[in-house]
């Protein structure tokens, strides 16, 4: 179920993304909405798997308290959005001639951002509230999830406050656009039913049937679980419906708008057709013109034709597209490629090891349980991530010898690739940030860097990088490549895969040059900033010993900005002369594969408490 809702409302995405003829106002709330379905599952199905897979139930406070504002701030989003979505389709039905004046772009992008910003107000207040509550000794939650009404049952203190909040909740986010939309739905059947024609009565009315659908799942199941009366007879029941719409209602939601709608059948065939198109060229089929083929053959040898057409106009000349790339890594080597196989092996090994186990020590360990770590643990799942996207497709060409990749797999691996090194660059400054109220402003740290400020840096550094990458990669999807097809790299980054295209890439490098300057010289000059007050604080310090000490709290963390930073700006800023186009690659190897493998080294190594934590978990294992 989980791997069907990804795919179908990835596949809608990408089909409104892709299809000029979805850009219109219902197809931009969709897109808003399959957004909502991911993130909302991804909230809940994950650690539901891994309950039944482990049999492990347990979970943390704050990784409760995350759940928990997650799934309020994207359920609150739905509500919303949809209450938005009927009131488009009240105008497409009840105004269609002004119907492009009203539901401007301007009106969706606002509508859209009141359903976002609503949404995260309601779940900062709860999850505010909730976080202030006090659980003494029952910490047994009846729930496949950390649902609101089932952690507020478990305080031992007054939960007056919350009550009230909820009631206010239920009032804003489902009362009110529940009543926006059947007031917009009795507008909309009323001008309906005044069709004469039965035929134009069933076309308008088949606008609205899979957001008519939609809505019916969505509130009715939260309303049965929330408003009716408990029914004593079955004590599972809140389960199955919170199952339903937290889990079955996200699947259904792109398969009733794709089976019920004609554009999104359409755009998703057009899709489906495309990539045949692409699988033909690769293996190398050239459809052929000729007056004996059937139908299907000679409709398929036109859509070649014009796409050939396209090319040739744009100084193309007779270049087939191509689907496969071929990474030519350490090539000049080839005899050493078992040995960089087994050393890449155990640098992907010592690297996920040593990760992990700072992100265990932080989880498990108490005394670890503060702002630095917490950041230090986020470092630790990014490094993870960073080596899992380059690395195994690496030791497999290593191995096998066969290093050709999918042009979407490329694109892929560069966008995950880009969105960790994006929130990596941030979170290192927010690190920076917290080494600089710990040093120069220590009385007030633990009021400064409070659970909720941390909380909101950490997601803010997530955030900015995949969404920033997301747009980014919409308009790197649309290059093209005709050949050549080998990149001079270990890996997809994006200089070597521009020189590889064929079409206008002066869009792309500008637009590149735009988002390294967002995702690097803030952060950056932040860091900068921070040690720069951070020196001159300890400097102002009169012992030796007390300057040792202070300077021994960010140290580490200096060290690994330092290697980040030093080897982008080499590979990335310094201009290409001959010796360092040579060595492009080695200090490739230093920021993607190295640093994830020396953090966790130097954070151990140079830490009294995480030594002294290691130590601890180690008894504890033994």
């Amino acid at each position: 179920m989980y791997l069907i809702t990804l795919a179908g409302n990835t596949l809608i995405i990408v089909a409104i993304c892709v299809d000029p003829r979805l850009n219109t106002p219902m197809y931009f709330f969709l897109c808003n909405l399959s957004i909502l379905d991911i993130g909302y599952t991804t909230s809940v199905v994950p650690q539901l798997l891994a309950h039944f897979l482990t049999n492990h139930r347990d979970i943390s406070f704050n990784r409760c308290m995350a759940q928990l504002y997650i799934a309020l701030f994207l359920g609150s989003v739905e509500y919303v959005l949809l209450a938005f979505m009927a009131y488009d389709r009240y105008v497409a039905v009840c105004h269609p001639l002004r119907y492009k004046i009203i539901m401007s772009k301007r009106v969706c992008i606002q509508m859209m951002m009141v359903s976002w910003i609503s949404g995260f107000i309601n779940a900062v207040v709860h999850t505010t509230f909730t976080m202030h509550l006090h659980f003494c000794n029952y910490n047994v939650i009846n729930h496949f999830v950390c649902e609101l009404l089932a952690v507020i049952n478990l305080a031992c203190s007054n939960t007056f406050v919350n009550e009230i909040g909820l009631t206010v909740s239920w009032v804003f986010v489902l009362l009110i656009p529940c009543t926006f939309i059947m007031l917009s739905y009795v507008y909309i059947i009323s001008a309906i039913l005044r069709i004469h024609s039965a035929e134009g009565r069933h076309k308008a009315f088949s606008t609205c049937t899979s957001h008519l659908t939609v809505v019916t799942l969505c509130y009715g199941t939260v309303m049965l679980a929330y408003i009716t009366p408990k029914a004593e007879t079955s004590p599972h029941r809140d389960k199955i419906l919170s199952f339903l719409y937290a889990v079955v209602t996200p699947m259904l939601n792109p398969l009733i708008y794709s089976l019920r709608n004609k554009d999104v059948k359409a755009a998703l065939t057009k899709i489906i057709q495309r990539k045949n198109i692409i699988l033909e060229s690769t293996i190398g089929l050239r459809l052929q013109v000729s007056k004996a083929d059937g139908a299907v053959e000679q409709c398929d040898n036109n859509e070649m034709r014009s796409t050939e057409q396209d090319m040739a106009n744009a100084g193309w000349g007779n270049q087939t597209v191509i689907a496969e790339l071929h990474l030519l890594g350490f090539g000049g080597v080839r005899h050493l490629q078992i040995p960089l196989f087994f050393l890449f092996l155990l640098i992907y090994i010592c690297t996920m090891a040593g990760n992990i186990l700072i992100a265990v020590l932080v989880i498990s360990e108490p005394q670890l349980h503060t702002p630095m770590y917490f950041f230090l643990g986020n470092l630790s799942c990014l490094d993870s991530f960073t080596v899992c996207t380059i690395l195994p497709k690496m030791l497999a060409g290593c191995l096998t010898g066969n290093s050709t990749i999918a042009v979407w797999g490329c694109i892929a691996q560069f966008y995950f690739f880009a969105s960790l090194v994006a929130v990596e660059c941030y979170l290192l400054a927010m690190m920076s940030y917290d080494r600089y109220l710990a040093i120069c402003k220590p009385l007030h740290y633990v009021s400064l860097m409070n659970t909720k400020l941390c909380f909101r840096l950490a997601a803010g550094s997530w955030i900015n990088g995949f969404i920033g990458m997301s747009i980014y990669i919409l308009m790197m999807s649309q290059l093209i490549f005709c050949g050549p097809k080998d990149i001079d790299h270990f890996f997809c980054d994006i200089t070597p895969v521009m020189k590889l295209s064929c079409g206008e890439t002066k869009t792309v490098e500008l637009v590149t040059t735009v988002f390294s300057s967002i995702f690097t010289f803030p952060p950056f000059t932040l860091t900068m900033t921070s040690y720069i007050l951070i020196i001159r604080n300890i400097m102002r310090i009169p012992s030796t010993t007390g300057k040792k000490k202070a300077f021994s709290t960010c140290s580490s963390h200096l060290i690994v900005v330092s290697i980040f930073y030093g080897t982008l700006v080499i590979v990335y800023v310094l201009p290409k002369t001959e010796r360092l186009r040579a060595l492009n690659k080695v200090f490739s190897v230093f920021y993607t594969l190295l640093t994830p493998l020396v953090n966790p080294l130097i954070y151990s190594l140079r830490n009294r408490e995480m030594k002294d934590a290691l130590r601890k978990f180690l008894k504890k294992c033994v």
